[in-house]
């Protein structure tokens, strides 16, 4: 499979992954031209990872149609249902931090003389929230066994 069959396949596989990341994305940089962070920025980022979202559930039609087989929509690596995590905890656990580092940095940011909106206190706390989830997760994948050919 090429580059970019594997791009299409891993949109196709998880549109809404693509447009988290593409809000992201599209959001960050807005907010780094601007040099701030306002509620244009966040609907910015939030429109274009929808358009993501929609392109790659085009694409995911597409390929449906091009191949009935459905391989693209495999994962070989994923886990048995007795090694996946519970992932309403893990998901309540993140809001929770989320929303303790957003009121902290709000806080924090009254100390300077030009304070720090909700807003963006909101978008500088899911960073190390982000960051962590990354790290569990490949964590969680390193420690899976591979899988044996038969």
């Amino acid at each position: 499979m090429s580059s970019r069959g594997h791009v299409e396949a891993l949109a196709a596989r998880y549109p809404v992954r693509t447009g988290l990341i593409a809000a992201v994305g599209f959001g960050g940089v807005a907010g780094l031209v601007m040099s701030t962070v306002t509620w244009g920025v966040v609907l910015w980022g939030l429109g274009m990872g929808a358009l993501f979202a929609l392109a790659s559930l085009g694409v995911r039609w597409e390929l449906a149609r091009r191949t009935p087989e459905r391989s693209w929509a495999r994962t070989p690596d994923a886990p048995s249902a007795g090694q996946r995590w519970a992932t309403g905890p893990g998901v309540a656990l993140c809001l929770v931090a989320w929303g303790v580092g957003t009121v902290l940095l709000w806080l924090l940011g009254h100390l300077r003389p030009e304070p720090i909106d909700w807003p963006a206190s909101a978008v500088i706390a899911i960073v190390p929230v982000a960051i962590g989830v990354l790290v569990v997760l490949r964590r969680a994948r390193a420690s899976r066994l591979p899988r044996s050919e038969d």
